[in-house]
């Protein structure tokens, strides 16, 4: 949006959320494993801010499919910028919610890629702490 002269904005922001609390990187620092994906695949989010996107082959042979930093945009969504191209990268959005298996409560966040990505064919990536 672009603003002049006597304007006023709004960013509404989901309740809990300060904007400028850097909290987020360290709770966000976690390897995600890949769900509904064609192959197993993993994002690691390091607390340092850089990212890897690992997957398996059929060998059971680990790749490294991209290393870069990742970032913050706007809560709800990261963005995972690839070393070596600046011109594009990789947005998700984080989904925070509770699920209950047979032992207890497990609080899991998810990336939910926000763009049909060709690299992640529909996965969605996920990490939980037992509560």
């Amino acid at each position: 949006h672009w603003y002049t002269k006597n304007s006023v904005a709004l960013f509404l922001l989901p309740g809990g959320i300060n904007p400028q609390n850097q909290t987020a990187i360290p709770d966000l620092s976690h390897e995600y494993i890949s769900r509904n994906c064609d192959k197993p695949m993993s994002i690691t989010l390091a607390a340092d801010q850089t990212f890897t996107i690992e997957s398996k082959e059929l060998d059971n042979s680990t790749v490294t499919d991209h290393q870069g930093t990742w970032s913050v945009t706007t809560y709800p969504y990261i963005k995972l910028q690839p070393l070596g191209d600046w011109a594009w990268g990789y947005f998700f959005e984080i989904n925070k919610k509770t699920e209950t298996d047979l032992v207890s409560k497990v609080e899991i966040t998810e990336l939910i890629p926000v763009d049909n990505y060709k690299i992640f064919a529909g996965c969605q990536f996920a990490t939980g702490v037992r509560v």
